[in-house]
């Protein structure tokens, strides 16, 4: 197994995901040109068995040439190692049909392996002028033979020679390798495509979520309640009910028993609110201390249940918790048609008279 030191500099997530691919490259290659390794050493012997000292020659040649693509591989230069193993193979099967039966050969085979071994480790340019030199060697081979520019070697006598069948399976075997690696490496790159955009969609669903939600309390924050007003006023859910809750002394209770101990009043105040909500009104923090409760189709008789529902909450509650009670300063409104924006502040108005009443009650 062979190590690849890639650098990886600071440009960013595009040069870490071509450094990964190719990483994904190089262990192909290497596993290539182990294979070709392995099936030409299968040729050497069967060959030599059979006394066929063309196809040994060349097949020991060829065992030597992928000692430059391994070298090359191991000092980093991917496009070099490549394009010299796909170049040397395209050498090796026109060599091997020229001194054997041409147009006609087993070898001839090899070519369409050299098209799978481009596609799978060279860039699109070296991939065409691969195919190109490939059909240009087979055009070799085909005028070749009819002008007399080589001499064939006459078919073996034998029907069955061992040599040919290796030859053939040795070609079956490394396509079938080649292929398996290829679809391999395509499922991988599948597999990180999904996770890539699985995560991209978990992050931009987190950053709408952020956007539009209350950090502190997790219901919808002002802007989302703004942008849900403007789209309410040009709906057809009218009449449409507003309705105002602020904190009373939320500022004692920073002041007296601290912002952490503030803060978990106003959480408990979005969680009674919320026990009331539906899930087609809009609950919203609007401001420090203040509510706001968007109800489509709400006429006021409506917004008399909800209220109700809303101060049975808090009596529930704080019958349970003595210790911090929630205390709501209320206003309310409806808008009859087009007119969502003045009731909001008509409600807004109403909260703060509620809350001027309750001052005066805890003055007297």
């Amino acid at each position: 197994m062979f190590i690849f030191n890639d650098s990886i500099n600071g440009s960013g997530k595009i040069k870490v995901i071509e450094n990964e691919k190719d990483g994904q490259l190089k262990h192909i290659l290497s596993r290539l040109i182990w294979a070709s390794w392995a099936i030409y050493l299968a040729v050497i012997c069967t060959t030599w068995y059979w006394g066929d000292s063309i196809a040994l020659t060349v097949a020991v040649v060829a065992i030597i040439l992928q000692i430059v693509p391994f070298w090359l591989l191991r000092r980093g230069n991917l496009e070099a190692s490549s394009l010299f193993v796909v170049l040397s193979t395209i050498g090796i099967v026109t060599t091997l049909a020229t001194v054997g039966q041409g147009i006609r050969d087993i070898a001839i085979l090899g070519y369409p392996i050299v098209f799978i071994f481009a596609g799978l480790i060279l860039s699109s340019d070296f991939f065409r002028l691969c195919v190109w030199l490939s059909f240009g060697a087979i055009c070799w081979l085909a005028f070749g033979e009819v002008n007399g520019w080589f001499v064939l070697q006459p078919f073996y006598e034998d029907p069955f020679n061992l040599t040919y069948l290796v030859i053939v399976s040795s070609l079956l075997a490394i396509t079938a390798y080649a292929v398996n690696l290829l679809a391999t490496n395509s499922r991988k790159s599948l597999q990180q495509a999904q996770l890539e955009i699985s995560k991209r969609q978990q992050t931009e669903k987190q950053l709408r979520y952020q956007s539009t939600h209350d950090k502190l309390t997790g219901i919808y924050n002002r802007s989302f309640f703004e942008t849900e007003l403007v789209r309410f006023e040009q709906s057809r859910d009218f009449p449409i009910s507003i309705i105002v809750a602020d904190v009373d002394n939320l500022k004692v209770v920073n002041d007296t028993k601290g912002h952490l101990v503030g803060d978990d009043l106003l959480r408990k105040t979005a969680e009674v609110l919320r026990s009331v909500v539906r899930n087609n009104e809009v609950l919203a923090r609007i401001g420090g201390d203040e509510f706001a409760i968007l109800l489509p189709t709400a006429d006021t008789e409506c917004v008399k249940n909800i209220l109700a529902r809303v101060n049975q909450s808090l009596l529930e509650y704080n019958a349970e918790h003595s210790d911090l009670p929630v205390e709501l300063s209320i206003g309310a409104a409806t808008a009859e048609k087009n007119n969502l924006i003045e009731a909001f502040k008509i409600a807004d108005k109403r909260m703060y008279a509620d809350k001027a009443t309750h001052k005066l009650i805890i003055k007297d």
